[in-house]
């Protein structure tokens, strides 16, 4: 992303291709250029896990990550219970819409969900 004001991004994975009994870490891949800038306020993260509950998380510390590296940003993490009958579709949100300067040097690349 070049420059912008406020950021929100979403999206789904279908969780019953994952295995039952596992603990699953879910993960945001970014890279932060040099010249990062803007993101003083926090990002706010939604996590929808399998069983419909929902982990709110604000990533404080942007500014501070390592530069010029992709890093992974925990959104949480969950397990499918084995006796459990219906799963719902695993979904992410990322959003900044509170502060009012503009803002570069965020990449993302993508959503890692992993054991």
């Amino acid at each position: 992303m070049e420059t912008v004001l406020s950021l929100a991004v979403g999206g789904s994975f279908d969780a019953e291709k994952l295995s039952r009994g596992v603990e699953y870490k879910v993960s945001l891949v970014v890279l932060l250029k040099k010249f990062l800038s803007g993101w003083e306020s926090p990002l706010q993260t939604i996590l929808v896990k399998p069983d419909g509950t929902k982990e709110h998380q604000s990533i404080e510390d942007l500014m501070e990550k390592p530069k010029r590296e992709w890093i992974k940003i925990q959104l949480g993490t969950f397990i499918i219970p084995q006796e459990m009958e219906s799963i719902t579709n695993l979904e992410f949100y990322v959003h900044e819409r509170k502060g009012r300067k503009l803002k570069m040097g965020l990449v993302i690349k993508g959503v890692e969900v992993s054991v």
